[in-house]
């Protein structure tokens, strides 16, 4: 395909034509505009994590890693998409609570790689200790019970199982005494989002009767 302005007709299909020759590349749908074709570098390789999403019940530790050696990895542990103006890795991240970790790789010549993240949900679990005082005499004021729960910060509550007593107060925290016998209480701690709910710990307050004093009226008796 030919253009020019002093084109001369031919006389024959086979003789080329006179004049000024301008080749135009040809496209599917080409025009007289010039047609630029613009190239995009390729992505990085994106990067690896030595640890799978999933649920955890101890303190973790991730490492992420490259195939590119001169890559450059940049993360983020808030579940947000990473740049690089992120944080940039140095070495393993230690895994302490539930989170998403995005990361990409940057490298010369290449554009950013694609994200690659991992959700960690940890379960990390708590003990309560409960030793309340036993025995105790039937008739004692009400008791303040007290007990030590894991690190997730929920109070320790307490449940009323059996016996001749009833709770109340803050947690339920204040045992009346009703009479002799044997009285159960449970102690519980709640979850959250890094602790998991604390094993249920039951103790035994043993209520011994009261002591009856009798006093004679007539001594001479």
């Amino acid at each position: 395909m030919y253009s020019g302005n002093s084109i001369k007709p031919c006389c024959t299909p086979s003789e080329p034509p006179a004049g000024t020759q301008t080749p135009v590349p040809w496209y599917p749908s080409a025009t007289s505009a010039a047609i630029t074709e613009i190239a995009t570098a390729a992505p990085a390789p994106r990067p690896t994590f030595s640890l799978e999403t999933g649920k955890y019940s101890s303190v973790q530790t991730l490492t992420i890693s490259d195939k590119d050696s001169r890559a450059a990895i940049y993360y983020t542990t808030n579940g947000t998409r990473p740049s690089t103006g992120s944080a940039i890795y140095t070495g393993p991240i230690k895994v302490s609570t539930t989170e998403t970790v995005k990361a990409i790789a940057a490298v010369s010549g290449y554009s950013t790689s694609e994200v690659e993240w991992a959700a960690y949900i940890l379960q990390l679990p708590q003990d309560i200790t409960f030793t309340p005082s036993s025995p105790v005499t039937y008739g004692v004021s009400p008791i303040t019970l007290s007990a030590t729960g894991g690190a997730s910060g929920n109070p320790v509550t307490f449940t009323y199982v059996s016996g001749p007593g009833k709770l109340s107060g803050p947690n339920n925290s204040i045992l009346t005494v009703t009479g002799a016998g044997t009285i159960e209480v449970a102690a519980n701690q709640a979850g959250n989002s890094s602790y998991a709910a604390a094993k249920v710990v039951k103790a035994s307050i043993v209520v011994k009767p009261a002591v009856l004093t009798v006093t004679a009226n007539n001594p001479r008796r």
